[in-house]
């Protein structure tokens, strides 16, 4: 396979990975599971998009590393590709919650906004939604921590034999920190996520995906299916985050086998695909900022009024993401690009 293919494989999952996410959100803003509790389970499956990013990151993180590139540099291209639309989103919510909703409640720790000017929330714990996951952001800073460690782990993981290690250790750590820092440092608790990504890209370098697929695969049966009794149960809902992180994996592992040859599908992938994270982070503003403002009441709960929310909130995120892509998120890193990667 060339190049070429892989990455349309890539595309495809990431594509996949944001489609997911917006769906999963759109069914708990819109009350599906009082319209039917089957279609809310559907579209709740979308939450795994989220790993499906996590695991993305952790191998395309490898293929940044392995290049000619220098550590410095790593670091300002993630930074010049994360950053500004994030600032923007939080400026939105900033200024929106100020001065137009006066809807900000106390933070018990008295961060605040510095929660999110300095990224905290992969760190420091909040019950509250407002100052744990405003505008549907909770996993930049997750992000921010993968790429900052992102070179000392695969400096560490220069094999598949020793990627597999490191994941298994970041496995009992995700016991250790569960059980002893209630709520702080929850990045890690994704971190085997990370490493499923950097276990992918050495298995590939080595010639070994089909080995590691068989693997992973089998750590998903073993998991899913094994009596671990107290064990599994008291880490239950990251076992099946890193079930479904090896899924993706071994989807990861096959992507170079997807091929795509009709130019008009190409066109359409390159563009959503151009636009992925912008509609990550713009579809919060869409219902965290414009809809969730909007009672449930005003529409119902029927099937037509869910159709409709649904173009609605599609038109919303297609307008705005467009918007600002152009206007905002791209020449703003094109100027950080002329400034810090001369």
């Amino acid at each position: 396979m060339t190049n070429r293919d892989t990455d349309r494989g890539i595309q495809l999952l990431r594509v996949a990975a944001c489609l997911c996410v917006f769906f999963c959100h759109f069914g708990q803003r819109m009350s599906l599971s009082r319209l039917s509790t089957d279609l809310y389970a559907f579209s709740q499956l979308g939450r795994y998009g989220v790993e499906l990013f996590f695991v993305i990151s952790g191998y395309l993180a490898c293929i940044s590393l392995s290049s000619k590139q220098s550590v410095g540099v790593f670091y300002k291209k993630r930074a010049i590709r994360i950053l500004p639309l994030y600032y923007f989103c939080i400026g939105y919510f900033f200024l929106m919650e100020t001065f137009l909703f006066h809807s900000i409640p106390e933070d018990p720790l008295h961060l605040g906004w510095l929660r999110y000017i300095f990224c905290l929330n992969g760190i420091v714990p909040s019950e509250g939604y407002f100052w744990s996951n405003i505008g549907i952001t909770w996993t930049i800073p997750i992000f921010l921590i993968f790429y900052i460690a992102a070179p000392f782990l695969c400096k560490i993981a220069k094999t598949s034999a020793r990627a597999a290690l490191l994941l298994s250790a970041s496995l009992g750590l995700v016991l250790f920190v569960k059980a002893s820092f209630h709520g702080w440092f929850s990045a890690l608790l994704y971190m085997p996520c990370f490493l499923i990504g950097i276990l992918v890209y050495h298995a590939k370098r080595e010639n070994h995906a089909f080995l590691i697929c068989m693997a992973l695969l089998l750590f998903v049966f073993v998991a899913k299916f094994g009596d671990w009794g107290d064990l599994v149960s008291s880490i239950a809902s990251n076992m099946s985050l890193v079930c479904a992180s090896a899924v993706f994996g071994a989807m990861l592992l096959l992507s170079d086998r997807f091929i795509v040859t009709r130019k008009r599908v190409i066109k359409i992938l390159d563009f959503l695909d151009e636009h992925s994270y912008t509609i990550y982070l713009v579809h919060g503003i869409t219902f965290c900022g414009i809809l969730d403002k909007v009672s449930a009441q005003v529409f119902g709960n029927t099937l037509v009024t869910a159709i409709f929310r649904l173009t609605v909130s599609i038109f919303v995120t297609g307008i705005l993401t467009l918007l600002i892509h152009k206007y905002i998120e791209k020449p703003i890193q094109k100027r950080l690009s002329k400034a810090l990667l001369r």
